[in-house]
């Protein structure tokens, strides 16, 4: 018990990707190739982690889907603007993005695959963050949350 409420704690403690990695490495190394669940913690881990420092304010992941909402604050246009290059990004990967609601400053979309496919929550998750740090407006908007914060 003490062993998992250490690693508990590491990985909310987190910070960096880094971390993320040497915590996976000291599981590894200790009890061998992990098991599903404890592969999942530590990918919940990395996507709270990106959600973070994408300035995201909830995420939901499923197998099959992904629901995010973006920081309160921003522009119309702003959130116009990012989630035009997000979803340009993630269709050009078969994806579809859907806006859920733009209003008060705050974008909620989902994200899931086009197709029938193979592709697991925490892949859609990294596709998603990737996209948005890609984004030509993600500096703009990541100023905007900034200020906020």
């Amino acid at each position: 018990m003490a062993d998992r409420l250490y690693f508990y704690r590491r990985l909310a403690r987190a910070s960096r990707a880094s971390d993320i990695d040497d915590v996976r490495d000291e599981m590894e190394d200790r009890f061998g190739s992990l098991p599903h669940e404890a592969s999942n913690l530590v990918g919940v881990a990395s996507a709270r982690l990106s959600a973070h420092q994408c300035a995201l304010t909830k995420l939901n992941l499923s197998r099959t889907k992904v629901s995010a909402v973006l920081t309160e604050g921003a522009s119309r246009d702003l959130l116009l603007s990012l989630a035009h290059d997000i979803q340009s990004t993630l269709t050009s990967l078969d994806y579809t993005f859907d806006v859920v609601s733009l209003r008060r400053g705050e974008l909620t979309f989902s994200v899931a695959p086009d197709k029938d496919t193979q592709t697991d929550g925490f892949q859609i998750v990294q596709d998603l963050f990737d996209s948005i740090r890609s984004s030509p407006n993600f500096h703009d908007w990541f100023s905007v949350t900034d200020a906020i914060a």
